[in-house]
């Protein structure tokens, strides 16, 4: 097959939402998850052997940015990169991605009785607005709706959303949080005091990344089809993700 050496791919080394990705304790190399578990099943569909090493990319302490991340495979660090990376402008002038397999998408979360009506309302506003260490939420909170940096506050785990949006912007928390659609949900599962305000207003995906040109972003995304069509992507989605306890 085409790929005879060891492909080097990073992955996100998360500490939150751990649900998505994260290293096997005790190893270096080795992870788990729902995103690698679609990586795994759609690698196993391909006709050839592809041998991949599993490199951790962040410093254990917050999310790393996707963004650096998915830079390092056009510098030649990575052959590849495997996790919960959005598919957004910046990334998709850079390298190729596979057919997403996740739908993702921006979206506000608010408590219950808010006056934020959704992106436009929050955005009028002065309040302070929650965002996920790591994601692409913060630059274009700041890029594309020209919202104020001092407005901003990085948050790192479902923990953290939930006490910004209990204190709220009197008590130095915020009014609302913007993330991607697989987070909030998840998020939202187990925190019934809060819901989607207005609608998703970025639409994009997850997907894998790989150097321009790669046959394996092709291949991989054939795979990915497959998944879906035969079950295994929302069998592998409910395995990792079905988390009910408001409900």
């Amino acid at each position: 097959g085409p790929m005879g050496k060891e492909l080097k791919i990073g992955v996100p080394l998360r500490v939150s939402y751990k649900e998505f990705v994260s290293q096997i304790r005790g190893t270096e190399n080795m992870f788990k998850g729902f995103c690698i578990d679609v990586f795994t099943a759609a690698v196993n569909l391909l006709p050839y052997a592809v041998p991949v090493k599993f490199i951790p990319y962040g410093n254990g302490k917050e999310n790393p940015s996707y963004t650096h991340m998915v830079e390092m495979i056009t510098t030649g660090n990575f052959d590849g990169v495997v996790g919960d990376v959005a598919i957004v402008t910046n990334r998709t002038k850079i390298v190729d991605f596979t057919q997403p397999y996740a739908a993702s998408g921006l979206v506000v979360v608010a408590p219950g009785g808010t006056p934020i009506k959704g992106i436009e309302s929050l955005r009028e506003r002065d309040d302070p607005i929650g965002y996920q260490v790591g994601s692409f939420a913060e630059s274009y909170l700041r890029n594309e709706l020209n919202i104020s940096e001092s407005r901003l506050v990085p948050l790192g785990t479902p923990e953290a959303y939930a006490k910004a949006l209990k204190d709220g912007p009197s008590k130095g928390g915020v009014a609302a949080i913007v993330d991607e659609r697989p987070y909030v949900e998840l998020f939202l599962s187990s925190n019934c005091a809060y819901r989607i305000v207005g609608q998703e207003f970025t639409k994009s995906g997850w997907g894998f990344a790989f150097p321009r040109d790669s046959p394996l972003a092709i291949d991989l995304s054939t795979a990915i089809l497959e998944l879906a069509e035969n079950g295994d992507l929302q069998r592998i989605h409910d395995k990792w993700l079905m988390k009910n306890a408001c409900t």
